[in-house]
């Protein structure tokens, strides 16, 4: 197992993060900061329990998560100013795992979670750089092509 870190993932309610929480949880000691954003229907902190429920995961290894709610779309990612320090001053590692890979949203949304989110949580990672903690930052990206594609020859 690797040594205790802080690490600060965005987008772990979907496909590709939960698996790397689950990794997390499985491979390491690393304590987790999962910031989630409420749901029309549930608060971010059921949103992870869930989660957390459906893939068996209780005990010692819930206790090393602590979910914050927010919004990569918000400005300074809609955290209460004390979670924003928090991160900045904890976080030894950011990974920006949310996204929006939905085809057929709206440009307007797409831009906001996209383009945006990935703008504010680089904000995150200059201040937590600027701090000295932040050891690495991982983006996880959306690509996709569109069409047919005709082969160059």
């Amino acid at each position: 197992m690797s040594p205790n870190k802080t690490q600060f993932i965005t987008g772990s309610t979907g496909n590709l993060g939960r698996e790397l929480v689950k990794r997390f949880l499985e491979r390491t000691s690393d304590r987790l900061l999962l910031l989630v954003r409420p749901s029309a229907s549930d608060s971010h902190e059921s949103r992870v329990s869930k989660l957390l429920a459906k893939m068996g995961i209780n005990g010692n290894s819930k206790s090393r998560i602590e979910v914050l709610a927010g919004d990569v779309s918000q400005p300074r990612l809609g955290l209460s100013e004390k979670d924003w320090f928090r991160v900045v001053e904890e976080a030894d590692e950011i990974y920006h795992v949310a996204a929006l890979t939905n085809l057929g949203a709206k440009w307007d949304e797409a831009e906001k979670i996209n383009l945006w989110g990935t703008a504010n949580i680089l904000e995150l990672a200059k201040a937590a750089h600027r701090q000295g903690k932040l050891k690495r930052y991982f983006h996880f990206s959306t690509a996709y092509v569109a069409g047919s594609l005709t082969p160059l020859r």
